[in-house]
């Protein structure tokens, strides 16, 4: 059974994974916030209509060629996510459509079992591959799915999904806060305990005064 991140402890623990623009400027940046928690990335998905790529819920049984892994784990059974089991298909969405998944320019969504040749290419020709993930990731048969933060690059207006290979395994996520915000949303709300501590503290040593 895979780890489950919530958002929160998977931004903090985030790890920046990604290739400077100054070394390619057609490779994506990205950050891998880890293993994928299907209840809080469980969004209505965009509905596909090709004969290679289908909408899932829970583990498939379909009749593509390659059902795939459920990028939320093999005991799902509720999640939405969507399934391209046909090499050479690609989907393409508008980034207009997807505003529940964009969040300060960032695209969230779950990338599951990252091991054959899947692409992500927005409309500016910036793109991912799996390899891009890295080794640690891109694993022959890694049933997980992993929660990608992708940046998008400036004049991109739709973002592709496509295999050369079959089976790209997906789903849009609910766009999360960066760490840094995270940060400071958390010293925020200690603060705020601290200070509803203090002021209950005074008042009690004002009623035994």
């Amino acid at each position: 059974m895979k780890r489950v991140l919530s958002y929160g402890v998977a931004a903090a623990l985030a790890v920046a994974v990604g290739f400077s623009s100054a070394a390619s400027a057609s490779t994506l940046t990205f950050t891998n916030y880890g293993a994928s928690d299907g209840i809080t990335s469980n969004l209505v998905q965009p509905v596909v209509s090709t004969p290679g790529a289908v909408n899932q819920v829970g583990q498939p049984s379909s009749s593509l060629p390659n059902p795939g892994w459920d990028p939320f784990g093999t005991l799902d059974t509720t999640h939405n996510w969507i399934n391209i089991g046909a090499s050479g298909t690609v989907l393409t969405f508008s980034l207009a459509s997807l505003a529940s998944s964009i969040y300060n320019n960032i695209l969230y969504f779950v990338w599951g079992s990252p091991n054959g040749d899947n692409t992500v290419t927005l409309s500016n020709g910036d793109s991912l591959t799996t390899a891009g993930l890295g080794s640690v990731v891109n694993q022959p048969n890694n049933p997980a799915g992993y929660l990608i933060g992708l940046n998008l690059t400036p004049g991109a207006t739709t973002v592709s999904f496509t295999t050369r290979e079959t089976a790209f395994e997906f789903a849009f996520a609910a766009a999360a806060p960066e760490p840094s915000t995270w940060a400071m949303m958390i010293l925020g709300f200690a603060g705020v305990g601290f200070m509803a501590y203090r002021r209950k503290s005074q008042a009690a040593g004002f009623r035994i005064a």
